[in-house]
């Protein structure tokens, strides 16, 4: 199409192919054939239009080309001014006429752009070649250095990275020519800073390229590493930093090999070896991270176990916590002076790095032992850019002692800690750990607590902390679920979860978001079997048998989870109990499922299980369980949870459902309260569950139509929640008729004597039930 157009201009331009008054086209075949001479090459074309262009134009136009594809017409015009051999030429008149002729068009402010890439080719290759076109981007770029004060003065504010990217690029480009070492010197540390302004805009692409091209041209000179030993380790540090960002791994280890090769001390080196723990962590290899982390801090003379036992945690946070009762108050952490010390900021950032891959691997005892140590550490020389990770991994050890009141005084720390040091680089897990272990300990779950979430999912995609930027996502779609938001919506952001995880190759976090996104599904009506966690996303059994090889109790711990809630949503008490034996195995052996906030609604699902189960099989156990169970979240609500409030208020009104003295009258406004509470909070899941519950109640003393008003108001909560396969299971119990898969019963039946599959079959094939059958 773009030569088809260009050789129609071009045969306009010549009066080859000319246009009638009454808007017909008439052409010379003769001519064209004898005076274009243009062969079936866009390129051609386009030279021979160019070529019919005025001087003024083809200048300013080259000059452009030289810009980019984009260009500024400020910068543009300050070009050409210095430039420009000739008189003075009204730059926007000659933009204005360039634009008319289809080369180039308005973008937006004062941006102007090529209408296709092969204009700007052709503009660009009248620049000339080799050292004359590095000595046009040299010039260019040397100007640019002092332009920004006069555009700031004269045309409005620029954006002074971009100018800084754009002055560095050119004189990259004209690197080649410069034959002083003090000029590369100083080019070198302008990568360098370039490179470090594009990481702040997570442009690791960009940074790399500056960082590489500040090593090339300290390189060129013999003996970098002596002459310029700073600026070459600041620039392969950066180089590995980035590397490690954007995922290369293999080059960062290369840079990583140089800086341990020539750096001088083991200070030095202290920022290599962190990236290399992060490296080695986020591959997956935690064992030889945490070992690697913790041989580096022993050789800088920081002493830590490298296999912690028990006793090492009661004994550091005895140390741990005698230090921080010396001091007047909490908030007297707040007044710390900032660490001045460089090695022990170095220090402290590989602690960082060993804290949280000793999260992401369950080792609970270096998770413990390297909080103390870092919070020691803060006490002693000073707050790093790391301490409020510290002081937040602390706030949650007190919270899994039970001291949930210090535990959220530390959360608040912490949140005042990030907004001061601005430090990024630990907000993502920081967030994570305060507003999933540490802030609903006093303030209930709501959309404050989403925003903060995906606030640390941008920034750890953005720093390069993408397992913990994962997991904030995970977390607020577990926040959105939890809370009652629409199927849909939660499904899309695990979904979104699974993409990230696919993109970065993070298989291990890629069961937290692959499983609860097909329950979703499942309740949505959206598979064949809905009690089977199955289908071309994930297979229930496959993730079940390789947890259960490897130990992973993660995935397992998650699997069993959502498991547990399907069945307790559809009303399979004797699959949902089954389910909650193995999740409480699961419980025992992973860390970072205690004391999250999803807890929260396991708590409350396996009481209501056990209650629920007990009207069923009127086996006491369970009701025993689940009186435990009610009085624990009795006790955590008065010790000031509140987002226990709604749950256990559901849950008094299931207790007094089993009270034998208690009137039915009393239930039902027991219930009643308990719907208006879940309302009230938004939980519209627990309000469809609740007129369930209160429906089965009614139907069980007789009191069928009552029930019936409940079923249908279940119903349609349910289906406004988007659990299509719910409404449909309801709709048995709304016309009175009795379901088509009797699970639980059948299931019982099969139990007692496994020989009576082939009569439960029989039974099953006679109500109609294919899916089961």
């Amino acid at each position: 199409p773009l030569f088809v157009c260009q050789f129609c201009q071009l045969l306009e331009l010549e009066d080859i192919l000319v246009e009638a008054e009454d808007g017909l086209w008439t052409w010379d075949l003769d001519r064209a054939k004898e005076e274009t001479n243009v062969s079936a090459n866009v390129v051609r074309v386009v030279e021979a239009r160019i070529q019919k262009l005025g001087a003024n134009i083809q200048e300013i136009l080259t000059l452009a080309a030289a810009l980019g594809f984009q260009f500024d017409v400020r910068i543009l015009r300050y070009i050409h001014g210095n430039m420009s051999k000739g008189g003075i030429v009204d730059v926007d008149q000659v933009l204005d006429q360039a634009a008319n002729d289809g080369f180039i068009e308005h973008c937006f402010a004062k941006k102007w752009k090529f209408t296709h890439d092969r204009f700007q080719c052709a503009f660009y290759e009248m620049t000339g070649e080799g050292i004359e076109r590095s000595k046009l981007h040299l010039k260019i770029g040397q100007m640019l250095e002092t332009m920004n004060a006069e555009l700031t003065t004269c045309d409005g504010v620029m954006d002074n990275d971009w100018l800084l990217f754009a002055t560095t690029n050119h004189q990259n480009m004209g690197s080649c020519i410069l034959s002083e070492e003090e000029q590369r010197i100083k080019l070198a540390g302008q990568n360098l800073q370039s490179g470090k302004r594009a990481v702040v805009k997570s442009a690791y692409g960009s940074a790399a390229i500056f960082f590489r091209n500040g090593i090339a041209l300290l390189s060129e000179s013999d003996g970098s590493w002596s002459k310029q030993y700073n600026l070459t380790l600041e620039l392969t540090n950066e180089a590995a930093n980035v590397d490690y960002c954007a995922g290369d791994f293999q080059a960062s280890r290369l840079y990583i090999d140089q800086v341990l090769q020539n750096a001088c001390c083991m200070e030095d080196k202290l920022y290599a070896y962190r990236i290399l723990v992060d490296s080695l962590g986020i591959q997956g290899k935690f064992a030889e991270a945490i070992n690697l982390g913790n041989s580096t801090l022993r050789k800088v003379g920081v002493m830590v176990p490298m296999s912690p036992r028990i006793s090492h945690v009661v004994l550091t946070y005895a140390r741990t916590r005698t230090m921080i009762q010396l001091r007047s108050a909490e908030d007297s952490i707040l007044q710390i002076s900032p660490m001045k010390n460089e090695k022990m900021n170095a220090i402290m950032s590989l602690l960082s790095s060993v804290l949280t891959i000793a999260m992401l691997a369950e080792d609970s005892n270096t998770v413990a032992v390297t909080t103390m140590q870092m919070v020691r550490l803060t006490l002693k020389y000073g707050l790093s850019h790391n301490a409020p990770n510290s002081f937040a991994s602390y706030g949650m050890f007190s919270h899994f002692i039970g001291e949930h009141k210090r535990a959220f005084r530390f959360g608040q720390i912490c949140l005042t800690l990030l907004e001061q040091s601005r430090s990024t680089h630990v907000e993502s897990i920081t967030l994570l750990i305060i507003f999933c272990y540490l802030y609903f300990l006093e303030y209930p779950l709501d959309d404050f607590y989403y925003k903060k979430l995906m606030k640390g999912y941008s920034i750890g995609m953005a720093t390069g902390q993408i397992a913990f930027a994962i997991a904030n996502l995970l977390s607020a779609a577990t926040l959105l679920y939890g809370r009652g938001s629409s199927l849909a919506r939660v499904e899309s952001q695990f979904l979104e979860a699974v993409n990230i995880c696919s993109e970065f190759n993070q298989e291990a976090l890629a069961c937290h978001s692959v499983v609860p996104a097909q329950a979703c599904r499942n309740l949505m009506g959206q598979c064949d079997d809905i009690f089977s966690l199955k289908s071309d996303l994930m297979d229930e059994t496959k993730i079940e048998q390789k947890g259960l090889l490897e130990g992973n109790y993660q995935a397992l711990h998650t699997l069993w989870t959502y498991q547990f809630f399907n069945a307790c949503w559809l009303a399979r008490w004797v699959i949902a109990i089954d389910h909650l034996k193995k999740l409480n195995k699961a419980t025992q052996k992973s860390i970072a499922t205690k004391g999250h906030f999803s807890a929260l609604l396991i708590t409350f699902m396996s009481s209501l299980c056990g209650f629920a189960y007990y009207q069923v099989s009127k086996k006491w156990k369970y009701k025993i369980r689940a009186l435990r169970v009610f009085r624990l979240i009795k006790k955590r609500h008065r010790n000031g949870i509140e987002s226990y409030s709604t749950l256990l208020n559901i849950l008094l009104a299931e207790k007094e459902a089993l009270n034998r003295k208690a009137s039915m009258e009393n239930v039902e406004e027991a219930y009643t309260f308990a719907i208006s509470e879940a309302e009230k909070s938004g939980a519209i899941h627990l309000q469809a569950l609740t007129n369930e519950r209160v429906g089965d109640y009614l139907q069980q003393a007789g009191l069928e139509d009552k029930a019936k008003v409940y079923y249908q108001a279940s119903q349609s909560l349910f289906e406004q929640w988007g659990a299509v396969s719910k409404v449909e299971i309801l709709e048995y119990k709304v016309r009175r008729r009795k379901r088509p898969c009797p699970y639980d019963s059948t299931i019982s039946y099969i139990q007692k004597d496994p020989c009576r599959l082939e009569v439960a079959i029989g039974r099953i094939s006679e109500e109609g039930s294919s899916d089961l059958e």
